[in-house]
């Protein structure tokens, strides 16, 4: 079929606008292959389910016509789908690339930056000293005797879990400081029933 539109990619998270100034639908991508983060204005809304591999431009600007009661041209659409593109929203031969090339820089780097630091936890190293020692005062320190084999901790943000996170980690006697761990987070991006194991 000519100009056959590509598929909107199904992994992206799409919510609400959180901009009472921009409303729309906000799109983002939780496995940052792009930082773009795009508002969807009400009246191209129904233009989304149009990106299923399977419609057409000229299906689209039909839609649209009808939708608005105006003519709208070609370019409309072409731009629309450009923007899309050009910020690896679609599944395209260009967002292949891009994905590909965001991960060979991920395995290939020296060090892992945290993708939280500054959001879900101070950036600063003195300030997240500073908030780690709030949260771990008051805590009993009553360590598990020798023999311990392991702990369990909330999968919570650390604001929203810290206590638990405080009463789980205060556990682990200085003994231990030498010993090799083995730590087991849920993924948000995984396949289900499945491990993940890094290097």
């Amino acid at each position: 079929m000519a100009n056959v539109l590509p598929r909107l990619r199904s992994n992206l998270d799409i919510l609400p606008s959180p901009a009472p100034e921009q409303p729309g639908l906000f799109l983002r991508d939780p496995f940052h292959y792009t930082e773009a983060l795009l508002v969807i204005p009400p009246a191209l809304i129904p233009a989304l389910a149009f990106l299923n591999g399977e419609n057409t431009a000229l299906d689209l600007q039909a839609d649209l016509c009808r939708r608005t009661g105006q003519l709208v041209g070609s370019e409309v659409v072409e731009n629309f789908v450009q923007t899309l593109n050009q910020h690896g929203f679609l599944e395209t031969e260009d967002f292949t690339l891009r994905k590909e090339s965001r991960q060979r820089e991920f395995r290939e780097a020296a060090e892992r930056l945290p993708v939280h630091a500054g959001t879900g936890y101070p950036e600063k190293p003195e300030e997240l000293r500073t908030t780690f020692q709030q949260y771990f005062r008051g805590v009993a320190e009553t360590a598990d005797p020798p023999g311990m084999l392991g702990l369990a901790a909330p999968h919570v943000s650390p604001a929203g879990g810290w206590r638990c996170y405080a009463s789980a980690y205060a556990r682990l006697n200085p003994e231990l400081a030498e010993k090799t761990f083995v730590v087991l987070g849920t993924s948000h991006f995984g396949q289900p029933e499945r491990f993940g194991l890094t290097r």
